[in-house]
C-alpha cells in the first residue's frame, strides 16, 4: 500500500501545472516537481539533496524569493503567501507563494515539525495584464485630469468673456438710451409742427422724411430698451416682484407709447380687457405687452387694428391675447417663431426693421411666470399673440 501511495503521489505531482517543492529542517530540497524546475529554470535531477538556498547564490535579484521560504522556517506558526518577481535567464516572472511547515503525527495529538512545502504558480500574466490596466488607468487619469483643467480654464476665460460682453451690452444700451429718447422727442415735436403747417398728415414731403426718422428713432429705442432689459436678465440681475396686477391700466399704457406709431401708420388700438388680475412683475409683463403690440402695428397696413384682450383662461390661470389684422404668417415661419434662440426679424408694411430679440424676451419674461407664449396666425388675415400667467 505504502508503495503505490508514494507512486501515487509522485505522479500527482509530476502533474501538477502548479510547482512544488519541498524541504527538510536543513533546508534541503527532498522534492521537486517539473513544474517547479520549469517555472524556476533549474535542474530537477540534481535539486534534490542541495540547499534550497544554493541553488539562487549570486542571483541578489531572487531574494525575495527565497526570503519567502527562509520566513516559513523561522515563524512556523503561520502559511506565508507573497506575490514575488523572480528572474532566470533574463526573463522576469511573478510568482504566487504559499510556504508553510509539514508536520507528521497530527493524528497522535503530539504534531512534529518533519519540513518545510512550497506551492507556487506563475501569475505572470494576471500580473502584466494587471500593470498594463493600471499603467492604461494612470494614463487615462492624467489625461482626464489634463481635459478638466483645460475645460475648467476655458470655463474661466469663457465667463470672463461673457462677463465682459454683458457688462458692455448694458454700457451700450444704457448710455444710447438717453439720447435715443431725446431724439426720439424732439422728432416727435418736429413732426407735429410739420403736420400743422401742412395742415394734416401727409401733406408734403417733408412731413413724410420726419416721418421715417421718427420711425427709425422708435425703432433704435425699442431695441435699445430690449437690449437692456435682455442683458440684465442675462445677468440675472432682474429682480422678480410679482404681485397682484390690474391688467386694463398695464395694457392701456402699453398701447398709449405705441400710440404715435400707430396713428402715424392709421392703425386703430382697443383695449378689451375686463376687470381681470394676475399675479405679475409689472414691468416685466409690461414689456411684454408693449413688444406684443409694437409687433402687432408693425405688420398690420393702414385701416387695419390692433386689440388686446384678457380673462381667465382657466383655474387659476389669466390667458393674454394681442391680435392683428395683419398680413399674418405661413406655417412655417410660425413653427420657426419660438424655436430655443431664435431671433427671427421681417420687416414690417412700411418697411420697419428688427432684431427679433422683442420676442425673444417676452418669451423668457413669460417663463418666469410659469406661463408660456405661443401664436396663430394665417397670410392675409393676421396673427393672434397669447400668453397666459397667474391669476391673482
Amino acid at each position: 500500500m505504502s508503495a503505490t501511495h508514494d507512486t501515487i503521489q509522485r505522479s500527482i505531482l509530476r502533474h501538477m501545472h502548479g510547482g512544488v517543492f519541498t524541504l527538510d529542517l536543513q533546508g534541503r530540497v527532498t522534492t521537486f516537481n517539473p513544474a517547479a524546475a520549469r517555472i524556476l529554470g533549474i535542474d530537477e535531477a540534481t535539486a534534490p539533496g542541495r540547499l534550497f538556498a544554493d541553488l539562487f547564490i549570486g542571483d541578489a535579484l531572487n531574494d525575495g524569493f527565497v526570503q519567502a521560504v527562509i520566513d516559513a522556517i523561522y515563524d512556523p506558526q503561520r502559511l506565508h503567501e507573497r506575490n514575488v518577481a523572480y528572474h532566470r535567464g533574463g526573463v522576469r516572472r511573478f510568482l504566487k507563494m504559499r510556504v508553510s511547515f509539514l508536520w507528521i503525527g497530527e493524528e497522535t495529538g503530539s504534531p512534529v515539525k518533519a519540513g518545510i512545502i512550497a506551492l507556487f504558480s506563475d501569475v505572470t500574466e494576471h500580473h502584466e495584464s494587471e500593470e498594463a490596466l493600471n499603467r492604461l488607468t494612470r494614463e487615462l487619469e492624467t489625461r482626464v485630469e489634463d481635459a478638466t483643467r483645460r475645460i475648467r480654464d476655458q470655463n474661466s476665460e469663457l465667463t470672463a468673456l461673457n462677463d465682459t460682453k454683458n457688462r458692455l451690452f448694458t454700457i451700450i444700451a444704457h448710455d444710447l438710451r438717453g439720447p435715443f429718447g431725446t431724439l426720439r422727442e424732439y422728432l416727435r415735436m418736429l413732426y407735429a409742427d410739420q403736420q400743422s403747417a401742412d395742415g394734416g398728415p401727409g401733406r408734403s414731403e417733408q412731413s413724410e422724411f420726419l416721418l421715417h426718422a421718427l420711425m427709425a428713432a422708435d425703432q433704435g429705442f425699442s431695441l435699445l430698451d430690449n437690449l437692456l432689459d435682455w442683458t440684465r436678465l442675462q445677468m440675472d440681475r432682474i429682480v422678480f416682484q410679482p404681485e397682484p396686477v390690474r391688467l386694463k391700466p398695464l395694457v392701456q399704457n402699453a398701447l398709449d407709447v405705441q400710440s404715435g406709431a400707430a396713428v402715424q401708420k392709421g392703425v386703430a388700438l382697443f383695449n378689451t380687457v375686463g376687470n381681470v388680475a394676475a399675479v405679475i412683475d409689472r414691468a416685466m409683463i409690461g414689456t411684454v405687452v408693449r413688444n406684443l403690440v409694437a409687433n402687432a402695428v408693425k405688420f398690420t397696413p393702414a385701416g387695419g387694428r390692433v386689440t388686446v384682450g384678457a380673462g381667465i383662461a382657466d383655474e387659476g390661470v389669466v390667458e393674454v391675447s394681442v391680435a392683428d389684422t395683419g398680413v399674418g404668417m405661413r406655417p412655417d415661419r410660425l413653427a420657426g417663431l419660438f424655436a430655443d434662440g431664435a431671433t427671427l426679424s421681417t420687416r414690417g408694411t412700411r418697411g420697419e426693421s428688427g432684431t427679433g430679440l422683442g420676442l425673444l424676451l417676452c418669451g423668457d419674461f413669460v417663463k418666469r411666470h410659469g406661463g408660456r407664449l405661443w401664436a396663430d396666425s394665417a397670410p392675409g388675415v393676421g396673427s393672434v399673440f397669447r400668453f397666459t400667467v397667474p391669476a391673482a
